[in-house]
């Protein structure tokens, strides 16, 4: 089961929830990085799932290409996913180098 089926004010409240930093605005948020699988490696793809769960209305200017900070490392949004009846963001992020 994944982290993300789980009540979201439980995980966020959850002592693996990491503070989340973007601009001035800050908040808890639980970081969720897939590996590769099997099948990506053979196609040499590069990328793996990393995703960030935060609640909807924890920043203001949220949009696609954000930067945003997570316990000290930047990630950059790609997508935005909102989930209205739990009242939370899943955002697909990508680690900037």
């Amino acid at each position: 089961m994944s982290i993300f089926d789980a009540d979201v004010a439980y995980v966020l409240a959850a002592d693996f929830s990491k503070p989340v930093v973007f601009g001035t605005q800050s908040t808890r948020g639980v970081l969720d990085v897939r590996p590769r699988s099997e099948m990506q490696d053979a196609l040499g793809m590069q990328q793996t799932g990393t995703t960030l769960l935060i609640p909807s209305a924890a920043f203001t200017g949220l949009a696609s290409g954000s930067v945003l900070t997570v316990d000290g490392v930047s990630y950059q949004v790609r997508e935005i996913d909102e989930d209205v009846d739990s009242r939370a963001l899943t955002l697909h992020v990508a680690k900037v180098v």
